[in-house]
């Protein structure tokens, strides 16, 4: 992920509980955002992320500050690492959102192409990322 689209901040997080909860099982942050950290999706997150992620399955690109604001409760956290844009791509096992890629940088950072390349990186790593997402 850092040669190719590079990142301030690097979280993989999985869904537990039916897709009720998040649980971070990667972060290139551990300190500001450690491993097993959770996010409840009903409180932390916005509605229309969840539906792309989980129901659509589809990436997710916030292009701007006001949209990693709109869409996530620890937004200020989010823009003290210089963060103001986020590509999310969710990992579907048998039908179903496992996991989800999120990768950010400054705002302006990224472009579709970025999308298109987060998407390839999730699909070559899937196998891993279900797997770490099941333990």
């Amino acid at each position: 992920m850092a040669r190719t689209v590079g990142f301030r901040l690097f979280t993989v997080l999985a869904f537990r509980n039916d897709g009720r909860e998040m649980e971070r099982i990667h972060s290139s942050r551990p300190v500001e955002y450690p491993v097993g950290g959770r996010k409840e999706v009903s409180k932390d997150v916005a509605a229309d992320w969840l539906r792309a992620s989980l129901v659509e399955q589809v990436p997710f690109f916030g292009r701007s500050k006001a949209d990693v604001d709109r869409i996530f409760k620890d937004a200020e956290l989010i823009a003290s690492l210089g963060c103001g844009s986020i590509i999310n791509v969710p990992v579907i096992a048998d039908g179903k959102t496992v996991a989800v890629l999120n990768v950010l940088d400054a705002e302006g950072a990224y472009t579709d192409d970025d999308v298109d390349t987060v998407q390839n990186i999730a699909s070559d790593g899937a196998d891993a990322i279900i797997a770490a997402a099941k333990e």
